[in-house]
């Protein structure tokens, strides 16, 4: 009897393993199993040719089975197979659908779907009727749109009155450069026509002053702005702007107030002393600050014109701008504060303002969020 004890242990010991051998092989089969279920899905979904289903879908509806449609659509809306261009098709064939089968409230929010698919659709000249009166109850303007713009501006010099260190009638002579502005656009669309812009820019102004003092010396003066301005603008355009079947290109014209911050104020002055053909010198040091001598705030009256040009949502534009100065830059009680000016120099402010010409390029997007018309929302 005792022989046969090892023998019994090693069958039992036997038997433990290949149970649990057979365990492991079950759950590897299994796992095996759906390993290859998930692989073969992937690929049946990854070989969904969305384009035959929406064209099995537009087919439905033409023959009348309309009550298919939804159901042929929903493996490419779950697994969001659809192009943008195959969404919109999409969603106009449901729409249809729904409309045609009075479920009103699953066409109102698949006409919802089609306008964030494509904000700017259009209805055709023979669409249903149903499709154009439900169409008509969605706001399609752009909540905003946000762009930039960058340009060339050159300042123009309207004289006031001058002041003079010297009694002589010399007429001093301005000359003004080419500068630079860029900045950023945001605009409120109002109705189909108008549009409410405010725009936050920088822009460089500069011009050249010289005259002669005493009948000898010649004086220089170049003054250097740096702007920070708010333009609050009224835009019109010549046309419907949402209607997107019009030709590409679209012109308009914009009025209203600008205001601008003076962010600085360089003045580069010298003065050069001619006694005789031996006698001659040049005074000239360091761009001089002159910020106390300028009025901080200053404001314009705003027009101009442009042409959009549409590429996709967005637009480019170019337009030109003339920024009128309705004030004397100069604050006159600090007029004669600046020493060195005075003594160094020999020069005193005149009375001027200072308008801008400016052309500018730019690239405008709309952000649009599709939604019922006020008097359409339950």
């Amino acid at each position: 009897m005792n022989s046969l004890a090892p023998t019994s242990r090693l069958i039992k010991v036997m038997s433990i393993k290949n149970n649990v051998n057979s365990a492991w092989l079950r759950a590897f089969c299994i796992g095996a199993l759906y390993l290859l279920w998930g692989i073969s899905a992937a690929y049946a979904q990854a070989d969904l040719d969305c384009e035959l289903v929406l064209k099995k879908a537009e087919q439905a509806y033409a023959e009348g089975r309309i009550n298919e449609v939804a159901a042929i659509l929903e493996a490419c809306f779950k697994g969001d197979k659809f192009t943008r261009e195959q969404k919109v098709r999409a969603y106009y064939i449901q729409t249809l659908s729904y409309l045609y089968l009075d479920e009103d409230k699953k066409a109102d929010a698949s006409m919802l779907e089609l306008l964030r698919a494509n904000p700017e659709y259009q209805v055709r000249n023979n669409e249903a009727k149903e499709f154009v009166t439900l169409y008509n109850t969605y706001d399609i303007r752009p909540q905003l749109v946000l762009g930039g713009r960058l340009g060339l501006s050159r300042s123009v010099v309207n004289l006031i009155r001058t002041f003079s260190l010297d009694n002589s009638n010399n007429p001093p002579r301005y000359t003004t450069a080419s500068s630079f502005h860029i900045g950023g656009i945001v605009e409120r669309p109002l109705n189909r026509y108008l549009s409410l812009v405010t725009e936050l820019g920088l822009t460089n102004q500069s011009y050249q002053y010289q005259n002669t003092l005493f009948g000898y010396a010649t004086v220089s003066f170049e003054e250097r702005q740096n702007h920070l301005r708010l333009p609050i603008l009224l835009k019109g355009y010549l046309g419907d702007k949402y209607n997107f079947r019009l030709r590409n290109f679209m012109l308009y014209g914009y009025a209203g107030p600008t205001i601008s911050y003076l962010a600085s104020a360089l003045a580069v002055v010298s003065r050069n002393d001619f006694v005789n053909e031996d006698i001659q010198r040049q005074v000239a040091g360091l761009p001089v600050n002159i910020s106390e001598q300028r009025k901080k705030l200053y404001y314009y009256a705003t027009l101009g014109i442009g042409l959009e040009y549409k590429r996709g949502l967005g637009s480019l534009f170019a337009d030109v701008r003339y920024d009128l100065g309705l004030q004397n830059i100069v604050r006159s009680e600090q007029r004669y504060e600046n020493n060195e000016l005075i003594f160094r120099y020999g020069y005193l402010d005149n009375d001027l303002s200072l308008s801008t010409f400016t052309f500018a390029v730019g690239y405008v997007y709309p952000i649009y969020k599709p939604k019922k018309k006020k008097q359409y929302r339950r």
